[in-house]
């Protein structure tokens, strides 16, 4: 199993770095194009359309992945109630988008995102394929398809900015992008339904899957309130600023995440199901997480501003403080989002999903207080609702296999002291670079040195996470008599 799960999180990692770079390239130079105005026009729209893709993917079919067992007529139920589902949030979406343009105060965003929902449609399609190739561990065909959907996104929507589109160049980028992505599933799987929809029985879709469902609908409320507030009682340009730090942001967190989620699901569900140490597994992944959550969120603090003046000139100067506390907020949810996987897999989410309601709803309240200060208001928002839902949910994962907090935590704390060593470093090197290098220079030489300092801090402070992180690199499988010493750490 530790040799499958190398496997798939090289070629998860690989693709998700590749995708990442290309998207955010593709980002950049839209933007650019676009100009500050039109992308929050877009970003509003987005807020929107992501709600229904958030319900859409990895939700009713997260069953296909946890399942003992699965039936051909179960993946024809579940195709076949995505595609409903689908079809009836492109209508929801068409039919609320001048409401929703009334609410923002700007009459732009309804064309975009009634034109922005067919990617529901795309994203049901991909459904029952993408959670076949999960379970089956195919992420060479996974990150095939991913690569793809972002090159052939990107060029659509870098022609159209290019000529002059404006936002519209966002829209035809996610038609595109998720269109490419549903062919491919689709073809990578070699699956196609096998029975009419009036044929197939709808009450085997039932169990993780609806309650995937409610999970994904209060992240997506957890990540998208900022937006809408902002859009409410500010302008289309803050809330350009906001999103375009907060994509910075999820960037660094997909890059960390999706190659342990996306691994850590189907591995442990398959360990599962031949009665193995799933415990063991979740440590191992939580502190590799935190290693990287931790060193990859302190760095971009101090140099995201100076990256953002760089590439973004002076319109966008304001998105560089939004992200140092943005970049709290996204060492919590990279180990959050470690959580959920862990629970899906289990089958065990109902108290974590009672915690993440919790979350969303203290949000609403704390970032709509927040936002008519401004988008950096709003980020400090973000950063404490994290703050105070984190050991919340936390106890709520911890719960589902009695996995005492204590233990947990020393799981982070190596990380975390290596991650407060190199912050310390890096403050001293700021006050001492200011007004003596460039731009340019800085960010180089802080990325150089912020990595040297927290390899050698953290060599220190948690040899064991290396000593983790060697067994999925290198493949040597730990012997059950070392596995049940970890267990018991």
């Amino acid at each position: 199993m530790e040799r499958r799960i190398a496997a798939g999180a090289a070629w998860t990692a690989a693709s998700n770095w590749i995708e990442q770079a290309l998207a955010f390239a593709v980002f950049v130079a839209i933007a650019r194009f676009i100009g500050a105005d039109a992308f929050g026009v877009a970003a509003m729209a987005l807020a929107f359309i992501m709600l229904g893709e958030v319900l859409l993917r990895d939700t009713l079919a997260e069953g296909l992945i946890s399942a003992d067992a699965v039936e051909r007529g179960r993946e024809d139920a579940v195709f076949w109630a995505l595609i409903a589902f689908g079809a009836a949030l492109v209508a929801a979406l068409a039919f609320a988008a001048p409401f929703a343009a009334k609410m923002f105060g700007d009459a732009r965003v309804a064309p975009v995102m009634q034109a922005m929902a067919p990617t529901c449609i795309f994203v049901a399609i991909s459904g029952v394929p993408t959670a076949k190739l999960r379970r089956d561990m195919a992420f060479k065909t996974l990150a095939i398809r991913a690569i793809a959907g972002v090159v052939c996104g990107g060029a659509v929507g870098l022609y159209m900015a290019a000529n002059g589109y404006g936002a519209w160049s966002l829209v035809g980028q996610r038609l595109a992008l998720t269109g490419v992505n549903a062919v491919l599933a689709a073809t990578g799987a070699r699956w196609l339904p096998a029975g009419a929809p009036w044929s197939v029985d709808y009450s085997l879709v039932k169990g993780l899957g609806p309650r995937v469902v409610a999970l994904r609908s209060l992240t997506i409320v957890i990540m998208q309130t900022p937006v809408v507030a902002l859009g409410v009682v500010s302008s289309a340009s803050s809330v350009a600023m906001y999103s375009f730090a907060a994509r910075i942001v999820e960037i660094v967190i997909f890059l960390i995440v999706a190659p342990l989620k996306r691994v850590i699901q189907p591995a442990a569900a398959a360990m599962r199901r031949a009665g193995g140490d799933t415990r063991s597994l979740f440590a191992d992944v939580t502190a590799i997480a935190a290693l990287a959550a931790f060193a990859l969120f302190a760095g971009l603090a101090f140099v995201g501003q100076t990256f953002i003046d760089l590439t973004m000139g002076e319109e966008w100067r304001l998105a560089g403080a939004i992200i140092a506390p943005l970049c709290a907020a996204g060492a919590l949810t990279a180990l959050i989002e470690i959580q959920e996987g862990y629970l899906l897999a289990l089958d065990r989410s109902s108290r974590f999903l009672r915690a993440t309601f919790a979350e969303a709803a203290i949000g609403v309240a704390l970032v709509a207080l927040a936002s008519s200060a401004g988008p950096v208001a709003a980020a400090g928002a973000v950063a404490a609702r994290a703050a105070i839902m984190a050991p919340i949910r936390t106890a709520a994962a911890l719960s589902a296999e009695n996995i005492a907090p204590g233990r947990y935590i020393r799981n982070l704390s190596g990380p975390f002291a290596a991650a407060c060593a190199m912050a310390l470093v890096l403050y001293f090197w700021r006050g001492f670079a200011a007004g003596r290098i460039d731009a340019l220079a800085y960010l180089v030489s802080t990325v150089l040195l912020g990595g040297a300092s927290f390899i050698g801090a953290a060599s220190v402070a948690t040899p064991s996470t290396f000593k983790r992180l060697r067994v999925y690199l290198v493949r040597e499988p730990r012997s059950a008599t070392g596995r049940n010493a970890h267990a018991g750490e």
